[in-house]
């Protein structure tokens, strides 16, 4: 298992991104967040490298939020826009809505599923 901590920047809070990846051909970087006050809306990025021999088409990034006391508290799902060929990479997004910066979470952990 390989794990990557990194923190993600917005006026009130600093969350921390875990990565903890299941899938073997699949390495991640670039991971950052933004939190938009005005619309609750909460996006974490990350660019996802396949790193394999086979094509992949339907390849995921799950995106787990912690509260401080470690409790999940809510997941989100995101998916590529076009395939992966061995080499490829792309950036996948995902959203949650926290209505206020007193909502953030304070760790999010991704993985990818295929």
């Amino acid at each position: 298992m390989f794990v990557i901590l990194v923190s993600c920047e917005s006026e009130v809070h600093k969350p921390i991104i875990e990565v903890n990846n299941q899938l073997k051909d699949i390495s991640f970087s670039r991971l950052d967040c933004r939190y938009d006050a005005s619309n609750g809306q909460h996006r974490v990025y990350a660019l996802l490298k396949h790193n394999g021999n086979k094509r992949l088409k339907y390849l995921q990034m799950n995106a787990i939020y912690y509260d401080a006391n470690g409790k999940e508290i809510a997941r989100s799902l995101g998916g590529l826009k076009y395939e992966l060929m061995p080499g490829d990479s792309d950036v996948v997004e995902n959203i949650w809505l926290f209505p206020t910066p007193a909502d953030l979470p304070t760790k999010i952990v991704l993985n990818a599923t295929n």
